[in-house]
C-alpha cells in the first residue's frame, strides 16, 4: 500500500454563490486527492476575498502549518484560485517551496 501523503486544501471564493461555489472546490480538491493518495488534513477558506490580492492572512497560515508538519502539500482547484495575477501565484508558490512544502492543482472534474 501506498503511502497516504498529507494536504491542506485552499479554497477562495469571491462572487454571489460563495457557499456552493467554495463546496464545488472543496470536491474537486477531495477527488483530487483521492485519485493521487493524498489525504486532506484541513483547509483554509478565502470567502468574499478577490483574486486580485487580500489573501496574505491565508499565506502565513499556511506557510505555518506547512512548517509545523501538518501538511507539505498545499492543494488548490485551479491556481487562478490564488490570485489572478502571474506574479502573486509566484510569490504564493515560491514562499510555499522556502517553508518545505509546495503547491498542487487539483484541476476541476465537477463544473457545477
Amino acid at each position: 500500500m501506498a503511502d497516504i501523503k498529507p494536504a491542506i486544501g485552499y479554497v477562495r471564493v469571491n462572487n454571489p454563490r460563495a457557499f456552493t461555489e467554495s463546496e464545488r472546490q472543496r470536491r474537486n480538491i477531495n477527488a483530487w486527492a483521492e485519485r493521487t493518495g493524498h489525504l486532506m488534513v484541513g483547509w483554509v477558506e478565502d470567502i468574499w476575498v478577490p483574486g486580485t490580492g487580500g489573501n496574505e492572512v491565508a499565506l502565513e497560515e499556511l506557510l505555518t502549518r506547512v512548517r509545523e508538519g501538518e501538511a507539505s502539500v498545499i492543494a488548490v482547484e485551479e491556481v487562478h484560485r490564488i490570485s489572478r495575477h502571474v506574479d502573486v501565484v509566484r510569490e504564493w508558490m515560491g514562499r510555499v517551496e522556502q517553508a518545505g512544502g509546495r503547491v498542487e492543482q487539483a484541476g476541476r472534474e465537477e463544473t457545477g
